[in-house]
């Protein structure tokens, strides 16, 4: 074992861990991923250490140049320690301490008796309930301060806060509710709750109730393994990726940040926006204490995982992009859609992604000691994006109240990389022979695809075989997304989309699906004028869901009624839809005036021969229900029909 001496055990107290935190010199490596752990999980680690359990180690690199440690494993530990001695009272459990230490139970003991002698607590309450009172009292109040302030962590701040408690017990109890908060501010100082609070925080004092809690709650003398590792500089990417096989998960996204943290592939970035992007997730990173190590890293050189991490982020907030993606899901996690872009355009399946570096660097043509340029990429990329969105946009840019997204990532990026390989050879980044044909093919077939594979659930388990193969046919841009369907192919999807619904009985109100929403969108597309359609959206339920459920409850019918089915739903500009409320159509249309512009807009929107007639009488049932919505589902079939140019 020629090369044991690399790895060499330590122990470390918390005090160490955390001044060496401080001091800058326990630092992290750029492909760290953020902190992870919920508050519930930090708290329990806590609770193992003050119960004198091991916890696990940490795993250090150790530069000796210039005498820092890099941190390769038990960030999630290190972090929660290092939080815990800055603030240990956000953390304690005051009941669980109490138990633990016989001297601090006696303290506690002692208070407890000077709150009942100077808050003249009535005899018939119990000592159990008054210490009961008083541990919440206490409990309630370590949280709020900063053990290390004397001017928060004091007798006096407590023994205002115990005799403020009561108070707002007493209160509570003569109005008879629960304990009320505290009053932040007193404009007439009681002078009794003066004197109580005075002589309250005289017996902390004396009882050493604070000085008692400050120990239980301390734990630098905590010891921890430490492991040191002082082998070569490029194996740490890859000890990374082993230790982490246990505790908590890493996803691929975080093993990709250390393998190509690892190899010597690096990309120029100069756009600001990515630079920022990556600047804040780190900035995040460091809130919790630690620095990041920046010793091999340059102004505008990245890894290959940090640019694409940037990218996402940059096109997740961008505003132009919002019809195709969701905004950024925080500063640290990783917007996974870029990652999946970058691999197709550069004809990898994404079970090949590791290898992306390469594949990127030799269709760049970037030798190996120079940093890859994606500037060519970028702008490819966003060109695509744009295509993609104002191809969509007529079909699904109408705003509604409640914004969402319907597809999946595979499927959008499946659109935007094939618009992209269809106009650029990638690397070279130059436009292909025939691309504005190719663009206009695909102009006029994907917002079908788009439509008729939400209907058809296309996407729903597909692989990321299904989005290479729609994408590229051999080393040529597929012919998938150039075809249209035809008549029969979209009264076969239609009809059975439309039966799935009418079969989904409801009782009560329910979440319209988001297939429904886009439907109606493609088809209120060519409805709504070009003023309506910039004006926000309701989707009303043309039988109004009481009503329904009214009919159900009088008819005695248990089985419940299609009432989200497509057929009952509307598209309405909000502020008529709260106009027409929980009337029926009909109702609401017979209340405008004669010559209404309402009554011309009602009459587009309702899809139906005449909205007057959309009542509900006394007979009614549900034959009726289903019968309306089966004939206002046909018409819905012709009007999108007749937007592809299909004629019934």
């Amino acid at each position: 074992m020629g090369s044991s001496n690399l790895v060499n055990p330590e122990v470390w107290l918390v005090s160490k861990i955390v001044e060496n935190i401080d001091e800058k010199k326990v630092i992290l490596p750029r492909y760290q991923r953020a902190q992870v752990w919920t508050k519930k999980k930090q708290k329990s680690l806590i609770d193992s250490m003050m119960s004198g359990f091991p916890i696990g180690s940490l795993l250090l690199y150790e530069n000796k140049a210039d005498g820092t440690w890099q941190l390769i494993d038990g960030l999630q530990r290190a972090t929660t320690i290092y939080t815990y001695r800055k603030s240990p009272l956000e953390f304690a459990d005051f009941s669980k301490l109490k138990e633990k230490s016989e001297k601090l139970d006696e303290a506690f003991d002692h208070v407890v008796s000077a709150v009942r002698s100077n808050l003249k607590v009535d005899d018939d309450v119990t000592d159990e309930a008054l210490q009961d009172s008083v541990l919440k009292a206490v409990a309630a109040w370590l949280p709020t301060v900063n053990i290390s302030k004397t001017s928060e962590y004091s007798s006096r701040k407590l023994g205002s806060a115990i005799v403020d408690y009561f108070a707002s017990l007493k209160s509570a109890d003569d109005a008879g509710t629960d304990a009320a908060e505290p009053d932040a501010k007193e404009t007439d100082p009681d002078p009794m709750k003066i004197i109580a609070s005075n002589a309250i925080a005289n017996s902390i004092d004396d009882a050493g109730l604070l000085d008692e809690i400050k120990d239980e709650v301390n734990l630098d003398n905590y010891a921890m393994p430490v492991i040191i590792y002082s082998g070569e500089r490029k194996n740490l990417p890859e000890i990374f990726e082993r230790v982490n096989v246990e505790g908590t998960k890493l996803s691929k996204y975080d093993v990709l940040a250390a393998v190509w943290y690892g190899q010597s592939d690096r990309v120029l970035i100069n756009d600001s926006k990515i630079r920022t992007a990556i600047a804040q997730k780190y900035a995040e990173v460091q809130e919790t204490g630690f620095v990041v190590d920046d010793s091999e890293h340059a102004r505008d050189d990245y890894t290959l995982y940090e640019y694409l991490f940037g990218l996402g982020k940059y096109i997740a907030d961008k505003d132009a992009y919002k019809l195709l993606f969701k905004g950024a899901d925080g500063s640290t996690k990783v917007e996974s859609f870029s990652f999946t872009l970058a691999c197709i355009v550069y004809h990898l399946r994404l079970g090949d992604i590791e290898t992306l570096p390469g594949a990127i660097r030799d269709a760049e043509g970037t030798p190996k000691d120079s940093a890859i340029d994606l500037s060519g990429f970028q702008s490819a990329l966003e060109e695509s994006i744009d295509f993609v969105c104002q191809t969509l946009r007529p079909y699904i840019g109408i705003e509604l109240q409640k914004p969402f997204i319907a597809h999946k990532e595979y499927q959008i990026c499946s659109y935007i990389v094939r618009a992209l390989v269809g106009r650029y050879t990638v690397g070279a980044w130059q436009e292909r022979e025939g691309w504005k044909e190719d663009r206009k093919a695909l102009a006029r077939a994907i917002p079908q695809h788009y439509l008729y594979e939400l209907m058809t659930n296309n996407w729903g388990n597909a692989g990321d075989s299904k989005l290479f193969n729609n994408v590229w046919a051999g080393k040529e841009p597929s012919d998938v997304y150039r075809r249209t369907y035809d008549k029969e192919e979209w009264t076969n999807a239609i009809r059975m989309w439309f039966a799935d619904g009418l079969h989904k009985n409801q009782t009560k109100r329910a979440a319209i699906d988001d297939v429904s929403k886009v439907f109606l969108m493609y088809v209120y597309g060519t409805i709504a004028n070009s003023s309506e359609a910039k004006q926000r959206f309701d989707i009303d339920h043309i039988y109004p869901i009481k009503m329904l459920a009214g009919m159900l409850e009088k008819t005695g019918d248990s089985e419940g009624l299609p009432m989200s089915a497509v057929g009952n739903l509307e598209f309405l500009e909000s502020t008529i839809n709260k106009e027409k409320s929980a009337h029926t159509l009909g109702d609401y249309y017979r209340s405008l005036p004669e010559g209404s512009p309402k009554r011309e807009i009602i009459s587009r929107y309702s899809i139906c021969d005449d909205p007057a007639s959309v009542d509900m009488p006394e007979n009614w049932n549900r034959n009726d229900f289903v019968a309306f919505v089966k004939e206002r589902e046909r018409r819905l079939e012709a009007a999108l029909l007749k937007r592809f140019g299909i004629s019934l």
